[in-house]
């Protein structure tokens, strides 16, 4: 499945800026994910980002973010 246009990376981006993108924002996931402890995983809900009338669970929204890595990951291999 391709990436919407608005987030498809442009010629202009450089591959050391891209894991360097990724690492920090993969880092900022993992503390979100700590902070998260504790919280009803099931009955807090947030908007999507592309889609902000759709709102997800947070369970489900780390669920997709995992699996979002995953398919970058698997891209760039």
């Amino acid at each position: 499945m391709k990436a919407p246009r608005d987030f498809r990376p442009t010629m202009e981006t450089y591959p050391a800026e891209v894991v360097d993108y990724y690492l920090r924002s993969h880092r900022a996931l993992a503390a979100l994910s700590r902070d998260a402890d504790g919280l009803p995983l099931g009955k807090v809900r947030f908007p999507t980002p592309e889609v902000r009338f759709i709102r997800i669970h947070l369970a489900d929204g780390f669920a997709l973010l995992a699996m979002h890595a995953e398919r970058h990951l698997n891209q760039a291999y």
